[in-house]
Parts: C-alpha cells; sequence; structure tokens
C-alpha cells in the first residue's frame, strides 16, 4: 500500500516468510499461422495498462525462433509483466501484430485481455454483514 512518499513492497510472517507486493506474470502469445502461406512477422508490439498508464513495447526481439512462419505452425512470444498486489485493479494486455508473405501481400491482427488482481475489495470476498 501507499502513505505519502512511503510504500509497503514486502512483509514478512511466520506464515508465509518474506512475500513481495508484486508479482511477476509471464504472459505468453501465440502466432499461428492458419493461411496458405508462409509469413514474417514484420511488427510485433504489445500494450500493458494498469493504473499507472499504458507501455508499449516492441515485442520482435521475444519471439521465440524465427519470425518466419510456415503454413499451420505457430510460434509464441513471452512477455513478462508486474502486477501490483496492493492494490485491486484492472490490467489490460494488447498486442498488434503485421506479417508479410514472400510474395507481398501484409495482414495484421490485434488481441486483447483484461483482469482483475490485487488486494481484496474493502470487506473481502464473501464477508457477512
Amino acid at each position: 500500500d501507499r502513505y505519502g512518499a512511503s510504500q509497503l513492497v514486502e512483509f514478512v510472517n511466520d506464515l508465509q516468510g518474506e512475500v513481495s507486493c508484486f508479482l511477476d506474470a509471464t504472459l505468453e502469445v501465440t502466432i499461428d499461422n492458419d493461411g496458405g502461406s508462409s509469413f514474417e512477422i514484420i511488427t510485433f508490439t504489445s500494450e500493458f495498462t494498469n493504473n499507472d498508464g499504458t507501455v508499449t513495447d516492441d515485442c520482435l526481439d521475444n519471439i521465440i525462433g524465427d519470425p518466419n512462419v510456415d503454413p499451420e505452425q505457430g510460434i509464441t512470444a513471452p512477455k513478462t509483466v508486474t502486477l501490483d498486489m496492493t492494490e485491486r485493479q484492472t490490467y489490460t494486455a494488447s498486442v498488434e501484430i503485421q506479417a508479410q508473405t514472400p510474395s507481398g501481400f501484409t495482414c495484421e491482427d490485434t488481441d486483447s485481455t483484461s483482469w482483475v488482481a490485487g488486494n481484496f475489495p474493502q470487506g473481502g470476498i464473501g464477508s457477512r454483514p
């Protein structure tokens, strides 16, 4: 939690030991080629949005292996993000991909997902009056 200029980043208790208030999570983007022609990924960007704003990254370097994808094949690209577990908030991750076939045709796609993580709302989950 945040208190003026101070922020709690970790704590220790007998049951859990040392616990960080921040959680590194790995998101994995899978890019499948369902078409009949191979393509090369030429642009691959991601956006990660939380209460602190949006960060945009070039993810071409995150691709495992060759950025050329044959028909009926796929590749994955991991992306590590940090979740602030002291604050309940909505996170949104989105990607934009552009690819080009050997004959020069281009295609593009976007996708996004959102989820809520962090401390429980006031009163907890399932609390009774």
